[in-house]
């Protein structure tokens, strides 16, 4: 039972340890939690971060029992990830770019919504292609031969400790973002977000352009 125990605390830690370096690459997700911080505040970061950090748990628990590796290898379930993820990814951008980000937090809330928030970036999340292309190779790498054997309870709690990694840094980025934000003028949020809006137009269309390449290829 010790012996147990410890496997599993080991197994947990480092579930926990691959949400973090998950959360901590610089793409679309870390950018748009830190631009919502620093225009909305903490609370609007939150959001973003619970968000994400739930579907990167998500991500983690299919890709134990085998699904992302099914995902992976359906030519029509990548191009649907590709397209749909390009065209979210540009959606966003685009909004980014062409409207005013210099309002509060309040009337953020009262406009998207807390759990709106939380829904809309777990969408994004999970229709990152690569979210899926690391969490699969982060499964096949460290649990491959173990892959579709492990229990529920580990398959759950393991998705759990990779959501509390993800939560606990894209929490800090939000908290930090939210105060410097604060000390930001409304022009330099503004270029922020419009760099962000940037950011996500370029990923998205690079997104689009391969699923593109691969239907006439």
């Amino acid at each position: 039972m010790m012996i147990f125990s410890m496997i599993h605390f080991g197994f947990l830690a480092k579930a926990f340890v691959i949400g973090l370096i998950s959360a901590a690459a610089l793409g679309p997700i870390f950018v748009m939690t830190f631009n919502r911080a620093a225009n909305y505040g903490f609370r609007i970061g939150f959001a973003t971060a619970l968000g994400a950090s739930a579907a990167d748990g998500m991500f983690f628990s299919l890709g134990l029992i085998g699904v992302l590796s099914i995902i992976q290898t359906s030519n029509i379930l990548l191009l649907s990830v590709y397209l749909l993820g390009g065209l979210m990814l540009v959606g966003i951008g685009g909004y980014s770019l062409y409207s005013s980000y210099k309002v509060d937090s309040a009337s953020y809330l009262h406009k998207m919504g807390f759990f709106s928030t939380i829904i809309k970036t777990s969408a994004v999340t999970f229709l990152n292609p690569s979210s899926l292309i690391y969490f699969g190779l982060i499964n096949l790498q460290f649990f491959g031969e173990r892959l579709g054997k492990l229990p529920m309870i580990s398959v759950v709690n393991g998705g759990l400790a990779v959501m509390a990694g993800s939560l606990c840094m894209l929490s800090m980025v939000s908290f930090l973002a939210s105060h410097l934000g604060a000390r930001l003028s409304g022009t330099m949020l503004n270029v922020i977000s419009r760099i962000s809006g940037g950011f996500f137009c370029v990923i998205g269309i690079y997104l689009l352009s391969t699923f593109v390449r691969i239907i006439l290829g």
